[in-house]
């Protein structure tokens, strides 16, 4: 896939959070301002939305599921604070991925651990700011 493939691809995405208070549905580049209070009422500041799917955008239907237990375990032994979330292709082409909003790690601790599930980038974004593609 070009890069400008993989590009449209992730600007093609539904990022949805879901979480006690209910279901925000976040977009690269447009500001949710239900989500930012939510995320202020939580006193957090900055968030990562990382899978473990499909690692280096190659389907990997059989594994996946596996894959994210496994991300969910690493989430837990970096005592990191996260949430469900589900990473939702507008085409439907591509399936969907779970997923995990992480809240309170930097980006460079959400670049590493993108990394290590051999992810090509992750959503990030800072509490009053437009979500953006960060890639590894």
């Amino acid at each position: 896939m070009s890069s400008e493939a993989l590009v449209a691809a992730f600007k093609a995405t539904t990022y949805r959070i879901e979480t006690d208070e209910g279901v925000f549905d976040l977009r690269i580049g447009l500001k949710n301002s239900a989500f930012d209070d939510f995320l202020c009422r939580r006193k957090v500041s900055c968030w990562g939305v990382v899978t473990a799917c499909n690692p280096g955008a190659v389907r990997r239907d059989a594994d996946n599921q596996q894959r994210h237990i496994h991300l969910r375990e690493r989430l837990q032994a970096l005592g990191l604070s996260f949430m469900n979330a589900n990473n939702v292709a507008d085409s439907g082409a591509w399936p969907d991925e779970t997923s995990f909003l992480v809240m309170q790690a930097s980006e460079p601790e959400m670049a590493k651990l993108a990394s290590e599930f051999s992810q090509l980038a992750f959503l990030w974004g800072n509490t009053g700011a437009e979500p953006r593609l960060v890639w590894i």
